[in-house]
């Protein structure tokens, strides 16, 4: 006689196969979605995989949040996706911070708060997230959200730059035109003594 399976069994197998969907490889936002993008998931599953998250680790959360945000077989849900990004940018993990920070940033979910974005970017730029430095460079280049400190843009865009950020590489030859050669020493011994913070290391997978 055939055993049935163990409830939490099941689901720990609808939460793994909903949270390992496709999801863009990428943190910046993706084209909207094709007119073959995978059905919407029904309330019942969207709570199945809500409640998988919330036991799981951050980067459950993060995936979960880029769902709502992205309106990947979930309803689009701004709201949804700035409180599961929330829930794992606390927890420490960089690349949620940065999304958290994009929310606040465009008023996303959010009330726009270009002062909030600016501290979600240094968190996650200080755990050495390229796309949050970047954003931070330009944030202090441009007084948005912090004080407008031309050592500091050019020391995250340089962090950014060597992270592979393309615009950062490119603002950081425009940046250097209003510095004074005393400026852009001091911003580049800065860069050099960057060492990362780790708040969340996130699991390496096979």
């Amino acid at each position: 006689m055939l055993k049935k399976p163990h409830p939490h069994a099941l689901l720990a197998a609808a939460g793994a196969a909903l949270l390992l969907a496709a999801l863009p490889a990428c943190d910046k936002k993706p084209p909207a979605a094709a007119a073959d993008a995978p059905p919407t998931l029904n309330e019942a599953q969207v709570k199945t995989m809500e409640a998988i998250a919330e036991a799981g680790n951050p980067v459950a959360k993060y995936q979960l949040g880029k769902k709502f945000r992205d309106g990947d077989t979930v309803p689009q849900n701004f709201t949804n996706s700035v409180l599961w990004f929330r829930k794992a940018a606390d927890a420490g993990y960089a690349k949620a911070q940065y999304q958290l920070g994009l929310a606040y940033e465009e008023g996303q979910g959010v009330a726009q708060d270009l002062a909030e974005a600016a501290r979600w970017y240094t968190r996650a730029a200080e755990q050495d997230n390229g796309n949050a430095q970047e954003k931070l460079g330009f944030a202090y280049w441009q007084g948005a959200g912090v004080a407008t400190n031309l050592v500091e843009a050019h020391k995250w865009l340089t962090l950014a730059a060597a992270n592979g950020e393309g615009k950062a590489a490119k603002g950081l030859k425009k940046l250097e035109l209003a510095m004074t050669p005393r400026q852009i020493e001091e911003a580049k011994k800065l860069a050099a003594a960057f060492i990362p913070k780790k708040v969340y290391k996130e699991p390496k997978t096979n």
